[in-house]
């Protein structure tokens, strides 16, 4: 199996990366993005095709993260949070099918899942250097400024009403990106693959040894 390990510097060159045994037809690609390392093992074939979908799904992946990462301040989600208590935010129709997901996980886990928590994120502080438990006071005042369905939505429009409001697509943002990256490649014909990003994954189709993919769960610890 030929492995390629990339970052965004060189998407470029990765077309001259690739190679492909003609005993085993699959590839790798591993790279950082989403905070995490991702991993994609296809089997195509020719070094061309490979390349190809390699140089997509990067560049489509690094484009997802730009524009929807609250960690990146020029993202969309970074303007919509900035935005909370004054104005409405455009957004494409992308974002809207996204939000729409959204929707449907809110309504499926009964609010357990909410894109709407970051003030309860940054009430916990747990990816600080000093993680700390809030006292209920500030759990109240985080939990009054939280919950998507006080997001306001109109077509090609959002709008968080209140300052303080903020997005965090952290519960869905990786999954999704698996599923998209996953549709990419059955669009581009590849019947075998397997699509992980920091252990949230998906796969079709038989892996290099044949029969079915195991998955396997990590020790905790």
């Amino acid at each position: 199996m030929a492995v390629t390990s990339v970052n965004p510097a060189s998407l470029s060159a990765l077309p001259h990366l690739a190679t492909l045994p003609a005993d085993n037809p699959y590839d790798s690609l591993i790279f950082n993005a989403l905070g995490t390392q991702c991993q994609i093992t296809f089997q195509v074939g020719s070094v061309a095709a490979a390349s190809s979908f390699k140089t997509a799904a990067t560049t489509w992946v690094y484009d997802f993260e730009r524009r929807y990462s609250r960690f990146n301040p020029d993202s969309l989600i970074s303007r919509i949070n900035a935005a909370a208590g004054r104005e409405w935010i455009p957004v494409d129709t992308a974002t809207e099918s996204l939000f729409s997901l959204c929707d449907w996980f809110h309504w499926l886990t009964h609010g357990a899942f909410d894109p709407a928590i970051l003030p309860l994120l940054d009430a916990w502080d747990y990816r600080g250097p000093a993680p700390r438990v809030p006292d209920a006071n500030s759990v109240a005042a985080a939990l009054r400024l939280s919950g998507w369905s006080k997001v306001r939505r109109e077509q090609g429009m959002v709008f968080l009403p209140e300052a303080g409001m903020g997005l965090d697509l952290g519960g869905i943002g990786k999954e999704y990106a698996v599923d998209c990256v996953i549709q990419m490649g059955r669009n581009r014909g590849i019947h075998n693959i397997l699509v992980n990003f920091g252990n949230d994954l998906r796969v079709h189709g038989s892996p290099p040894e044949g029969g079915a993919w195991r998955i396997g769960l990590e020790d905790p610890f």
